[in-house]
């Protein structure tokens, strides 16, 4: 959990710098989506979806607009070391903000 917070946190969509806490509504190995809600108030703040397979990070909230999300490349690779999908050893990403463009 902390490290798909970490990964949310540091994408674009927490350009405000809210305060959130977030929970899994379905985990697979193509999709894991999670909603973002106020701590104190459990107010929905959002929805989110991470495609692990072509690392892509979308803000769901209004399906009918999805929002294709800013993350460094750094904290997928910390999200895919904490799920055991990238190895130790295999390359790191470079610290730049990768734009992750395209909806699945």
């Amino acid at each position: 959990m902390n490290c798909l917070a970490d990964m949310v946190y540091h994408s674009n969509f927490q350009q405000q710098r809210m305060q959130f806490s977030l929970r899994v509504d379905e985990e697979s190995s193509d999709l894991v989506k999670m909603k973002l809600y106020h701590p104190s108030t459990q107010q929905t703040l959002g929805w989110i979806a991470y495609y692990p397979k072509q690392r892509k990070l979308v803000e769901v909230s209004s399906y009918l607009h999805p929002k294709p999300l800013e993350v460094t490349l750094t904290w997928l690779e910390k999200y895919e070391r904490c799920r055991g999908i990238l190895g130790d050893n295999e390359p790191k990403g470079a610290a730049q903000r990768m734009a992750i463009n395209t909806l699945p």
